[in-house]
């Protein structure tokens, strides 16, 4: 994902949602590559799944097992 992309998802701006993609793949919680427009992080499974449990809580749905690209 993009920082752009991240800062829809989150309702901050674009450089508030790249500081914090910065701090995740500093702390080896996603890795940065490249992209067509430049650079994108792709998320750790584990991060994505906490994501989708989080998102589940609030919504009240039960998760989905995320895919991973091996890519």
């Amino acid at each position: 994902m993009t920082a752009g992309t991240a800062a829809r998802a989150l309702g901050t701006g674009t450089e508030e949602a790249e500081e914090l993609l910065a701090d995740l793949a500093a702390a080896h919680w996603a890795d940065v590559v490249r992209g067509p427009g430049g650079h994108a992080y792709r998320l750790h499974p584990l991060v994505r799944l906490f994501a989708g449990g989080m998102l589940a809580e609030e919504e009240g749905a039960v998760p989905r097992v995320l895919p991973v690209r091996t890519s």
